[in-house]
């Protein structure tokens, strides 16, 4: 692309730093990337503080046990009652720090669209 004029079109339409390479593409992801995993901590900080969820997250554990011994297949094991309320019960709990908080809100959304975003990097990658 070098010398084909798009720089110049983009800098006249954006700004003369407005221009990104491919390197503070990479590095802003990055940023961003960091940003999610912190908030993920925080959030499974904060979601394991429910005594429910808990439960769930140790009956969750049982249940990878018994995969790696082989006693569970992993058909049975995605499909069992212990992850699908375990499921329930974290998106009812973001539901409620979300509507608790206006910040809580705002980082988990922003959480979602970094994750969405990992996604299509992953998709676009591996050509899907």
């Amino acid at each position: 692309m070098e010398g084909a004029g798009l720089k110049n079109i983009l800098e006249t339409v954006y700004g003369e730093n407005a221009i990104v390479t491919g390197k503070d593409v990479q590095r802003a992801l990055r940023g961003h990337f960091l940003v999610e995993k912190c908030l993920h901590r925080q959030l499974i900080s904060e979601i394991t503080k429910d005594p429910e969820i808990q439960i769930l997250l140790d009956q969750a554990e049982e249940l990878y046990s018994s995969l790696l011994r082989c006693e569970t297949t992993i058909a049975d094991a995605t499909c069992s009652e212990i992850l699908i309320k375990l499921n329930t019960a974290i998106e009812r709990k973001k539901h409620e720090l979300a509507k608790t908080s206006k910040t809580s809100k705002l980082w988990l959304n922003y959480k979602l669209m970094v994750s969405i975003a990992s996604m299509l990097i992953k998709a676009d990658s591996s050509g899907r």
